[in-house]
């Protein structure tokens, strides 16, 4: 017969009947790969001419909207810094009529005297009792007000006062003038010098008539001298009607009239113009100025503010506040003059995080920023555009007499700034979409058309493949003896007849298989027999350790002091608790009574297990023997149960050695000898005592002689105190965060119980530490001893 690889190799397979022709024949196909590629760069280069025409729009437009938003902030900055500069100039005029006044002093003095006598200007003072102050009449051209401090007990104004008061009495036929032209202004009024203080002002005004308790070093501290300065700094030719000495002070909202208001303060001197001789001030209205900030639009939703240089925004509507995430704090001004509240509403405050960020400009340009505030929910994006108006005077008490420039600012969404340009936008997408869809209807009916003549050829060719699928199906179940025979002389042909040859030597294979199967499985049967048996000799060699191990940690707790053996010690109440990580522990304690001997011992051995433990009862038997020879020096007793231990380590080949601690009760005293954890002492009046052992001892079987090392220490301890000794399988036991217990928290914890009796105390220690644990592993014995003297 022959063999199915030889059959393979020497078959010839004509150009025309291989399986790589057909598929050059299908690949013909590939004119909708053609049709594709042409439909795409048809749609990107409209796309791309699409995207340059909007670019070219939207590059101008947004000059043109730059320009327009350049030139309306100018336009509005311009009117804004008017209506300071006219108030300003108003003010002006009313200090240099004072001020020309006080030039002449003795025509004002004879002008005074003269006024006084006229009905028009005469002042019908009266003494109010409840606010302490001299008030003249409300149906007087100007009201004056004279604080208690310048009246005497006659409720009369001191005499000096009175002159101030009369040399002011040309005010009657000005500030009313004042007040009716130019700005509207609420007021008008002059406040004298500190030696003098009064007010004068026009119209009667009924908040004003609160209690005058003003003075200049108290509501304007360090303004006097700041005028001072800046007049010093002026050259002598131009100390008249300088617009430097216009003080304004941050804005205000009076209740009383609904009106945004700021003051202005212009000083007087005296003719050498160095004497400050007080101050006339007008409080301006800034409704028009709000009335067009807040009507300007550049859109529906855009709007206009001002905002002083520290952000604090003075005009805005209540639609821009609300966008810009304004917090405003209206808080009553104490003891002023008029009963009004303060304006916080700063920018730095704000809810909306690039408003807090946001940085008004300082320079003279106009600056555009493009911010992202959320609106109902969801970002937007607005172009702000601010501009600084031109410098003022302001005043404060945080920064005291400085130019500022008040900053303009305009804020227009882009969505409907740019609204025109998203229209040209959405015309050139519903032409590009019209565009894709006439192409992607021709490149359906073409797909259609190539997809028919596939699907009659699909047949043919993948008849063999079919089959292919299907002998390998059946090879997968285990049926070697299935064959392909395919009739077809192509690579597809040539494939089955690889796929036959394969099924055969498959069969021959399993033939053999089965017979190694058989041998292996009767070795591994013989295998697990063996293992068996071994388990069963393993196990009997567990339960055997396990009785040792069991036996002895009956044979340590037998050594243990009962609860009877330490309930007969009348000296004390002892109470104790020994918890083994382990079978057997590795910790020891112990208490000793034998006549007038009380000792009380401590230790904790390295590791735990059976040897732990075994070294333990050898520390136990020494111990006991030690306590019955009558050997009570206790660094002597200390050092002879170290000899005897670290003899026999030597001789049963361990490395074991122990921290160990006695303690001997006589009288109102602790003798305490060796090393060990901390004793901890509470003191009958709660204090707590911690007394270190590192320094009264050694390791106990490291070293054959350790008597150099061991000393003792007295401790008094009587009625009331509490001694606790304790293990470190106490402050190093771990919860499942991995924190330690600690003895802080034991000394807490000793103390919060430190009156109640010993067994007490030591399950409150034990609950307390149990709960730290938790469910978390035990890693370390422990052990506890709690003792009271009685």
């Amino acid at each position: 017969m022959r063999k199915p690889g030889k059959y393979v190799r020497k078959l010839k397979i004509p150009m025309m009947m291989r399986f790589r022709t057909k598929l050059i024949l299908v690949a013909i196909s590939g004119v909708l790969a053609v049709l594709i590629f042409s439909s795409a760069v048809s749609v990107y280069s409209f796309i791309a001419l699409g995207r340059t025409a909007y670019n070219l729009i939207a590059k101008d437009m947004e000059e043109t909207i730059k320009e327009y938003m350049s030139n309306y902030i100018t336009i509005i900055s311009k009117r804004a810094y008017k209506t300071f500069s006219n108030s300003a100039s108003e003010l002006l005029l009313l200090n240099e009529i004072s001020q020309t006044m006080l030039n002449n002093r003795d025509d004002m003095d004879e002008l005074g005297k003269y006024l006084l006598h006229l009905p028009y200007f005469k002042n019908n003072f009266h003494y109010n009792p409840m606010l302490r102050q001299l008030e003249s009449g409300p149906n007087e051209p100007t009201i004056v007000i004279v604080p208690e401090k310048f009246i005497n007990q006659a409720h009369q104004m001191k005499p000096d006062m009175g002159k101030y008061i009369q040399n002011s009495e040309y005010l009657d036929m000005i500030m009313p003038a004042i007040k009716k032209t130019g700005t509207d202004k609420l007021f008008v009024y002059m406040l004298g010098p500190p030696e003098a203080t009064f007010l004068r002002f026009c119209p009667y005004y009924p908040n004003w008539h609160s209690t005058f308790n003003f003075e200049w070093e108290k509501e304007f501290s360090g303004l006097i001298d700041s005028w001072k300065k800046q007049m010093n700094s002026i050259p002598e030719a131009e100390k008249k009607y300088n617009r430097k000495l216009v003080t304004f002070h941050e804005p205000y909202l009076d209740k009383k009239v609904n009106s945004i208001v700021i003051s202005a303060l212009c000083p007087l001197w005296g003719s050498n113009y160095k004497d400050f001789q007080g101050a006339v001030g007008i409080e301006v209205r800034l409704d028009s100025l709000r009335n067009t900030i807040q009507e300007i639009k550049l859109s529906d939703n855009g709007f206009a503010f001002i905002s002083q240089p520290n952000g604090n925004v003075l005009i805005i509507s209540e639609h821009g506040s609300k966008t810009l995430g304004l917090n405003e704090k209206k808080r009553t001004v104490p003891n002023s003059i008029a009963s009004v509240v303060s304006l916080d509403r700063n920018l730095r405050d704000s809810s909306q995080a690039e408003i807090r960020s946001f940085r008004l400009p300082r320079d003279e340009k106009i600056h555009f920023n493009d911010i992202k505030l959320e609106i109902n929910g969801k970002k937007e994006t607005f172009i702000l555009a601010t501009k600084c108006m031109d410098p003022l005077f302001f005043w404060s008490k945080e920064r005291g007499l400085a130019q500022e420039k008040c900053v303009l600012g305009l804020v227009v969404p882009e969505d409907e700034i740019y609204s025109a340009l998203e229209t040209a936008e959405n015309e050139l997408l519903q032409a590009f979409y019209y565009t894709l869809f006439t192409l992607f209807a021709f490149g359906f009916i073409s797909l259609a058309v190539v997809s028919f003549g596939i699907f009659k050829m699909s047949k043919r060719m993948t008849l063999g493949i079919s089959t292919l699928v299907s002998v390998a199906e059946k090879i997968k179940n285990k049926d070697y003896n299935v064959r392909a025979k395919l009739p077809v002389k192509d690579e597809i042909g040539q494939l089955g007849m690889v796929f036959d040859s394969m099924a055969e030597e498959i069969q021959k294979n399993t033939d053999s298989l089965e017979e190694i199967v058989r041998e292996r499985t009767n070795e591994l049967e013989k295998t697990h027999e063996e293992v068996v048996e071994l388990n069963k000799m393993l196990r009997a060699d567990n339960m055997r350790l396990g009785s040792e191990l069991d036996i002895a940690r009956r044979l340590q707790m037998m050594v243990l002091p009962k609860i009877r053996e330490m309930e007969k010690v009348k000296r004390l109440e002892i109470s104790s608790a020994m918890i083994p990580a382990n079978e057997v522990g590795g910790d020891y304690y112990d208490v000793i009574e034998e006549g007038p001997v009380l000792k009380i011992g401590i230790g904790d051995i390295t590791g735990h297990g059976l040897e732990s433990g075994v070294m333990m009862m050898m520390v136990q038997t020494a111990a006991q023997t030690l306590v019955q020879s009558g050997i009570k020096d206790p660094e002597i007793f200390i050092n002879t149960i170290n000899r005897v231990l670290y003899k026999n380590a030597q001789r049963i080949g361990t490395d074991k050695n122990l921290s160990l601690l006695f303690m001997d009760y006589e009288g109102d005293f602790l003798t305490v000898c060796g090393q060990h954890e901390e004793l901890i002492i509470i003191r009958a009046n709660s204090g707590v005592e911690r007394h270190d052992t590192m320094d009264l001892g050694f390791p106990v079987g490291l070293e054959p002689d350790i008597a150099t090392y061991l000393a003792s220490k007295k401790i008094p301890f009587s009625i009331g105190d509490t001694a606790v000794l304790f293990t470190d399988g106490i402050t190093e036991a771990q919860n499942a965060e991995g924190l330690f217990y600690g003895i802080e928290r034991l000394c807490k914890t000793a103390k919060s119980y430190h009156s109640q009796s010993a067994i007490e105390i030591k399950n409150a220690i034990i609950e307390d530490l149990i709960l730290f644990i938790g469910n978390h592993d035990i890693y370390d014995d422990i052990t506890l001893i709690v003792m009271k003297p009685i």
